[in-house]
């Protein structure tokens, strides 16, 4: 990859790149060492980089750890987040009483977690078997990097707009319980609204991936090496400005969106409280509606917390390597502290996109219920509660205009 003072941070347009440009960094080091690195004028290669000697060789082999990250962890990763999203969506689809607008939200999310988990794992499990080397973009191609990079920051601009939905509807829900509820056609238009400019913030970014840069490498005499490619690609910005702006762009709509779903968190809270003294002196029948109202607006608050709480060390990084753009390369934290934290933000950002299902059936009976009609056989599913007039999962016209009045309210 092209060394320069411009690129030498870790972590740039999302997560594809994060350890390539780790690499890139260490690179900076072999600049110094004139017996390893050439600077030759080589048709089409923007570096020419000598290690037949096999100085600097570790910083182009995986390592264990990384053998480790990509074999087992990421496929497993992918597998289990791409199965319990999916089974969340069919859930939804599967139970009538699942049809709300809150779950629709739930739904756009859990979408672009698996497009997230396919494109983010898969490309990165994709250059992995195609290349030996690490950080190469060869087997995508300038093309392959702009549609997986479009791919995977349209998921997560749309992670951003869907929990901040949730978090409208579960306000409006509890705090202002007597206001009148979004038509389907207002759903419809949020969902549209929130996924086109998600699209278009991550088309904004596709000037990160504007060029295709080489490095010419000259590898040892060992059999070993007799086949591997001599040239490595990287995909580059065409503009000078362009990483300061993708930065930007990525970092201010998390902090944005942090600070609004805190706001409305704070409320939502505060309003929950305020139901359950008030459902203390109200029968039986109503504390135990609004007790259900209010586990799943707790459930729903914990969902959206771990988001914020498994995407912000990625985005903090991201800010410091923006901070770091206008002090002219001077970042704040030492590289080998960088590396640690670049490593564990990326694990926490793919675990962040399998738990949200989880948390629904943990924190909500409802949910639970819901799982177990949908995948359970008939005799194994749950007992109806008194206060239904039909059997859980039922169609029948009483049961289903019952729970559907209920949900509306959750």
């Amino acid at each position: 990859m092209l060394v320069s003072a411009s690129q030498t941070m870790e972590t740039t347009t999302f997560f594809h790149r994060s350890l390539a440009n780790a690499t890139k960094e260490l690179l900076a080091s072999v600049t110094d060492a004139p017996s390893d690195l050439e600077s030759l004028d080589q048709p089409g290669c923007d570096f020419v980089l000598n290690l037949s000697s096999g100085a600097d060789l570790e910083f182009f082999l995986y390592s264990q750890i990384d053998i480790f990250f990509l074999t087992v962890f990421l496929p497993i990763v992918m597998v289990v987040g791409v199965l319990d999203n999916a089974a969340f969506i069919y859930v939804v689809l599967r139970i009538p009483r699942m049809h709300t607008v809150t779950n629709c939200y739930l739904v756009g999310l859990s979408v672009a977690d698996i497009i997230f988990l396919v494109f983010a794992i898969g490309s990165r499990l994709w250059c992995y078997v195609r290349s030996p080397i690490v950080g190469d973009d060869n087997p995508l191609g300038l093309a392959g990097c702009r549609l997986n990079q479009f791919m995977v920051n349209t998921s997560y601009f749309a992670s951003l707009f869907f929990i901040t939905l949730v978090s409208w509807e579960r306000f409006n829900g509890v705090c202002r319980p007597h206001k009148r509820r979004d038509s389907k056609l207002m759903v419809l238009a949020s969902v549209v609204l929130s996924t086109t400019v998600s699209g278009i913030l991550a088309a904004s970014l596709l000037v990160s991936y504007g060029v295709e840069s080489y490095d010419c490498i000259t590898w040892p005499s060992s059999p070993k090496y007799t086949d591997w490619p001599d040239r490595r690609m990287f995909c580059g910005v065409a503009f000078p400005w362009a990483d300061k702006f993708t930065y930007a762009t990525q970092t201010v709509p998390f902090f944005v969106s942090l600070i609004a779903n805190t706001f409305l968190y704070y409320r939502i809270i505060h309003g929950l409280d305020q139901s359950i003294r008030r459902t203390q002196q109200s029968n039986h029948r109503k504390s135990r509606d609004s007790s259900t109202r209010n586990q799943v607006a707790r459930m729903l608050v914990i969902n959206g917390v771990a988001l914020f709480a498994l995407l912000a060390p990625f985005e903090i990084m991201s800010l410091f390597s923006l901070i770091a753009m206008f002090r002219e390369g001077e970042f704040i934290l030492d590289l080998d502290v960088r590396q640690v934290v670049v490593y564990i933000a990326r694990v926490l950002s793919y675990l962040n996109s399998i738990v949200n299902p989880i948390i629904y059936t943990v924190f909500s009976s409802r949910y639970r219920e819901a799982f177990q009609i949908a995948f359970l056989p008939a005799k194994c599913r749950p007992r109806p509660k008194s206060s239904e007039n039909s059997q859980p999962g039922s169609t029948g016209r009483s049961g289903t205009m019952t729970t559907r009045a209920q949900e509306s309210r959750i």
